[in-house]
């Protein structure tokens, strides 16, 4: 089943001469993992804000965004897609112990949440259930990211993007990023599009890797 499908999408930032993102296709279905590079100004952040809805105003887009069939602008996305992002220090609030997190973000969406509910996306992550007493700044860099993981994970959602996730950490950390990806995929046909430079993530997890150079 096709999941997201991104058409012919072209973007141009007010006040450019040309758009940064031009006549693009991705085509991500169920249980899949699409990996997505590209060099640093390709194009790749603009293709993510523009999945999320996260474009400055006066952005000219044209093409379409599909989840499941539906508009992006129509479809009730927030729930059903998430953003894993690069820098996980500033992904999470410093005065919050991870617990609390976790607990504010699934009430922000109203999800259903317990403590055991916050051990079960620990543990998912590999990370123990003590960690959520902890705050952001007693971890590592690679268990600050597996977190950002599990607070996507909180709202089930159907896909998730993750920016540059596994950037900076050495090859032990990246695979305790990598094994839990592939075991959701795996039991619950989670889908996810990796933004990376990395071709050991690729080559490692995705079924497909879309190149982007100068927006296309």
């Amino acid at each position: 089943m096709l999941l997201l499908d991104v058409s012919s999408l072209s973007v141009t930032y007010p006040g450019a001469v040309k758009p940064v993102v031009k006549d693009f296709d991705l085509k991500v279905r169920e249980g899949e993992f699409v990996g997505l590079m590209g060099s640093s100004g390709s194009g790749k952040a603009t293709i993510i804000r523009s999945i999320f809805g996260n474009l400055p105003a006066g952005t000219s887009v044209e093409g379409t965004i599909l989840f499941s069939g539906t508009p992006m602008g129509a479809h009730r996305w927030w729930r059903d897609i998430s953003l894993v992002p690069q820098s996980s220090m500033s992904s999470l609030n410093p005065s919050f112990r991870i617990g609390t997190t976790i607990e504010e973000t699934c009430k922000a969406n109203n999800v259903d949440f317990s403590h055991r509910r916050i051990c079960e996306l620990l543990d998912v992550v590999e990370l123990a259930p003590n960690v959520a007493e902890q705050f952001p700044h007693e971890l590592s860099g690679g268990m600050r990211q597996r977190v950002c993981i599990a607070l996507a994970l909180a709202c089930n959602p159907r896909m998730v993007v993750l920016d540059e996730a596994t950037t900076g950490l050495d090859v032990l950390v990246e695979a305790h990023i990598v094994a839990p990806l592939d075991r959701l995929r795996k039991h619950l046909g989670l889908s996810a599009i990796l933004v990376s430079h990395d071709p050991r993530i690729m080559s490692a997890l995705v079924d497909s890797v879309v190149s982007l150079e100068e927006g296309q």
